[in-house]
């Protein structure tokens, strides 16, 4: 529909529709000098960091404390790691190291942090990557208290739109939703802390918004439409009121399935479909029950090494412990840590350049990484075979690409129970699943389900491998293309198999909650799919209006076709008369 408001486009971060006057907040980083101090200066500049790391600590843990209890438990996480960073020892030690090497306090702030910066800003996963922004907002933070530049958000009026180039999460805290309808930034990513805290507070908002500080001012009205990922600046009358018609009708569409909770997932015609949870904390598990999720498909066991030390075997018992009580008697599929050479946690941070290579993505990372630091390993798995004593766990292996991956994955897993036996632990035997991420585990999947008891197909990281096509990649977008026949074919294969050896097949991946996806995944074979637990709802509505003859037909002719663009069309012509009222209300038309 034509518009004559300006359009600017960027990721959509948290669902909805908002339309309110632009209430603009830029702050950007403090440019810090180089700057030389002789050694008799050399104590004060000390005492001076000392000062304002202990300053600015008081600061973040202020606002960590005044979080309400019960709606932000992932924004107060965040605000505790910035806490506790500013007592990190190669964070601030670093600092202090500089200060020795005859930098002034401020300039050895800023080389230090923006050092730590630049290896997690390097790193494949969203996850670590958006890590290095903590490291910088920690910094700046700092920075700001020891020169007496604090950054404060501005008072709003009712229905402002908060418009930043970034926001800290010192700052985020500071927001009040009651006055905050939508928020909009020019940095940042589905996974940063706006995205966090717009999703916890329930209100829409735009990340990576390309030009946004250049383009809107304060007072400008805005439609922050996030289903299609787009802000409309100056919107005439009509546009308003065609916005606020949107937003109210997905509200109610939102609360209804929230409302339908039902006990069984399937299609029109009764055929059974599971929905699981992918999960990346422990206190998503809430979300997971309240949308009556059938067990938690994928724990991404690796966001328990986010800290500066890797847990121990106890820490992670814990965790295991608390997600499969809530869940019983749901099955909880842990994941074995998903780290990469070049994506090591806090913990490793100062060792992840000797392990690099000169590809990460097809270096060191997933199970090859498992099996080179056996220590690690040998901890998580022990903590994975207690929390199976008395619970309803399974073990998932990531990245397995041939049979030898597997073999070596299962006796890392036999030395650990053997070690709980010899130490008299309870274990159980959880049953063992394989992540199918790369061609070969393709090829090779007859063998693999000789020895495993499912397969788990993560369509991300299938399609990057399969396309040779880095999906963190921005110059790579256009290319992206989430229904590319050929990574529908070996979906298909894999399925085929685990039917024919009858072991069940998950699909894990983006795939699995997409709007054009999900009935072609049914059609081929798949009954069980593993998304985010607010996925949940949509998915299974959107099951509810289709039989399996409509997903037979999609996905038949889907396999055939030539191209992407080809299968959603195939899509949209098939099924558009019984489910393009859903498709609208996520922004699919």
């Amino acid at each position: 529909m034509a518009t004559s408001a300006t359009v600017l486009r960027g990721v959509s971060a948290s669902p909805g529709v908002a339309i309110g006057a632009a209430l603009v907040f830029d702050r950007r980083r403090i440019l810090i000098p180089p700057e030389t101090v002789n050694a008799g200066m050399r104590d004060g500049e000390r005492a001076k960091l000392e000062a304002a790391l202990d300053e600015s600590r008081r600061i973040v843990a202020a606002a960590r404390d005044s979080l309400p209890e019960d709606a932000l438990a992932d924004h107060r996480l965040v605000l505790e790691s910035h806490v506790l960073m500013h007592k990190d020892e190669l964070f601030v030690g670093g600092a202090m190291s500089a200060i020795d090497e005859g930098s002034s306090a401020a300039f050895a702030l800023r080389k230090t942090g923006d050092a730590i910066a630049a290896r997690l800003r390097s790193a494949q996963a969203p996850y670590l990557r958006e890590r290095a922004r903590d490291v910088e907002d920690v910094t700046d933070h700092v920075l700001g208290v020891m020169l007496g530049r604090r950054s404060v958000v501005p008072r709003a009026n009712k229905k402002s739109v908060l418009v930043a180039h970034d926001l800290s999460p010192a700052e985020t805290a500071q927001l009040d939703p009651d006055e905050i309808v939508a928020v909009v930034t020019e940095h940042g990513s589905s996974t940063s802390h706006t995205a966090v805290l717009a999703r916890a507070l329930h209100i829409p908002a735009i990340v990576g918004v390309p030009g946004l500080m250049a383009s809107v001012h304060g007072g400008m009205r805005l439609i922050v439409d996030s289903l299609r990922g787009e802000l409309l600046i100056e919107p005439d009358e009509e546009e308003q009121k065609r916005a606020t018609s949107r937003a109210r009708r997905y509200k109610t569409f939102t609360k209804r399935l929230r409302e339908r909770r039902a006990t069984t997932t399937g299609l029109r015609d009764g055929t059974r479909v599971d929905l699981a949870a992918n999960l990346e904390l422990v206190r998503e598990i809430d979300d997971t029950l309240a949308a009556g999720a059938d067990g938690v498909g994928l724990f991404r066991t690796e966001f328990l090494y986010a800290g500066k030390d890797a847990p121990d075997e106890e820490q992670q018992l814990a965790a295991f412990r608390e997600l499969s009580t809530k869940m019983a008697p749901k099955p909880v599929t842990l994941r074995t840590f998903d780290l990469g050479a070049d994506k090591l946690p806090g913990f490793a941070i100062a060792h992840s350049a000797a392990l690099r290579g000169p590809n990460p993505a097809l270096g060191l990372r997933g199970i090859r990484l498992a099996l080179a630091r056996p220590e690690l390993f040998q901890t998580q798995l022990r903590a994975i075979l207690r929390a199976s004593a008395d619970a309803n766990v399974e073990v998932m292996f990531p990245m397995i690409a041939t049979h030898g991956d597997l073999t070596a994955a299962r006796r890392a897993l036999e030395r650990a129970a053997a070690s709980l036996d010899g130490a008299g632990h309870a274990r159980g035997a959880p049953r063992i699943g394989v992540m199918i991420e790369v061609p070969a585990a393709v090829v090779s999947i007859e063998h693999l389900l000789d020895d495993c008891d499912f397969v788990s197909i993560g369509t991300n990281d299938l399609a990057q491998y399969t396309l040779a096509l880095d999906r963190e990649d921005p110059a790579l977008g256009h290319l992206r293309a989430p229904l590319e026949p050929a990574v529908l074919v070996m979906i298909r294969a894999v399925q085929r198999a685990a039917s024919h050896a009858n072991k069940p097949a998950t699909v894990c991946g983006d795939l699995a909650a997409h709007p054009y996806a999900v009935p072609v995944l049914i059609g081929l074979g798949l009954r069980r799919l593993s998304m985010p637990p607010t996925d949940v709802p949509y998915v299974r509505e959107l099951l509810s209006v289709l039989t399996l003859a409509d997903c037979e037909e999609v996905a038949h002719l889907a396999t055939a076709a030539r191209s992407a663009g080809d299968v959603e069309a195939i899509v949209i012509t098939k099924l558009a008369p019984k489910l393009r009222t859903l498709w609208r209300e996520r922004g699919f038309e």
